[in-house]
């Protein structure tokens, strides 16, 4: 019989890619129930065979210290409902690590801690009053975190730097902490083709939340570079509220209507297409923490996967991805002369990049399937 594998998850999965990755690999071997809050209405979703997903209506705003509050009790009570024994937990982030820990009792099983981000580096540089409300939040995740990381059996960090923050931080055994990155799935079998418009304009593309990213700072730059602006489109797939609160009043200001477009907050599969379209993704990242500055972004890899180089503020990720990417401070000014200097670049020569882009990262960036199954048998031995 096959054993089982009980994932938890404190947001909607279909947004979440690294998580529909990992619950596709392992149900080729476990059988895997993921158990996620949201807070549309509760439904099992059967994916495949060996995996179920049951969605969980959650009564609260789907806010990390409600989750922290009130959210384990909602996992247990369904998880029991299921009338099932699980061999092996797996905990996404920090908000469902103790949760695991109790199931890991309840069930005599292995616990498998996924560290989506590195906290202490966040707390670390919270500082204005404010934020005390965050702070103190953070505080209570980061001694949730310390009593019970040492009781897992096998944890995952997203890279490199961060296993190193990880390990040092907690005093861990290195055999214990191993590195999943966020890599994409399978792209030499589903390679998107690279479009050129054919026009000069450079097409710059984001998707994600704008709040604290920066982004503004872009829209910002158009602005400043004059009529060069409209040898410009940038594309935002974001939240509604988010492009009215930041994006859509500057537009209007700066006279941008035809240079700024929105598609909303689209799919992972609609936003390959929109990248594969684009020249430039936009990368942006807070300064202003070391979780911050080593971040394993989903849309650096897919981007590149998907012929559009990237445009960024972070050093670490600019140094990764060598020659296709563009390293800038986040600010109008700067990124005014950054995008000055890119209409410079010969459609050509752009086409040539981006073609390169994708050659490099289908050769480079690719799941590592094999490697998370060797991590769980590990857990198992």
């Amino acid at each position: 019989m096959n054993k089982m594998i009980c994932v938890l998850l404190t947001n909607d999965y279909e947004n979440d890619s690294r998580v529909k990755k990992e619950c596709l690999s392992l149900s080729k071997i476990y059988k895997v129930d993921l158990f996620c809050l949201t807070k549309k209405e509760s439904k099992v979703i059967t994916e495949n065979k060996n995996w179920t997903v049951y969605k969980i209506n959650f009564k609260y705003p789907l806010n990390k210290i409600l989750i922290f509050l009130f959210g384990g009790s909602t996992f247990l009570n369904v998880i029991k409902e299921q009338n099932k024994k699980y061999d092996l937990i797996w905990s996404n982030d920090i908000d469902t690590l103790k949760t695991g820990y109790l199931l890991k009792e309840k069930f005599n099983a292995k616990l498998i801690y996924d560290s989506h981000e590195y906290w202490a580096g966040v707390l670390s540089n919270i500082k204005k009053p404010i934020d005390l409300y965050i702070k103190i939040y953070l505080f209570l995740f980061l001694k949730h975190e310390k009593k019970y990381i040492s009781r897992c059996d096998g944890i995952i960090s997203t890279n490199v730097p961060r296993k190193k923050l990880l390990i040092k931080n907690y005093d861990l055994y290195n055999y214990l902490v191993d590195v999943l990155h966020n890599y994409p799935e399978s792209w030499q079998k589903n390679k998107i083709q690279c479009i050129d418009s054919g026009d000069k304009k450079i097409r710059l593309v984001y998707s994600g939340v704008l709040v604290e990213r920066g982004i503004e700072n872009v829209i910002k730059a158009l602005a400043l570079i004059g009529n060069k602006k409209n040898y410009f489109e940038f594309l935002l797939m974001c939240p509604e509220k988010d492009y009215n609160k930041l994006a859509k009043s500057l537009a209007f200001e700066n006279n941008l209507g035809s240079t700024i477009l929105y598609k909303g907050f689209v799919t992972p599969e609609e936003i390959g297409n929109y990248e594969s379209q684009s020249d430039f993704s936009i990368v942006f990242y807070p300064q202003d923490c070391l979780n911050n500055k080593f971040p394993e972004s989903n849309k650096l890899y897919t981007s590149l996967a998907n012929g559009c180089l990237i445009l960024t503020n972070v050093r670490y990720v600019a140094d990764e991805i060598k020659n296709f990417g563009i390293y800038t401070i986040n600010s109008p000014s700067q990124i005014a002369i950054v995008l000055t200097r890119l209409l410079k670049i010969s459609r050509t020569d752009l086409t040539l990049l981006k073609k390169n882009a994708q050659i490099f990262a289908i050769k480079t960036y690719n799941w590592e399937e094999q490697k998370l199954l060797n991590i769980v048998s590990k857990v198992f031995r």
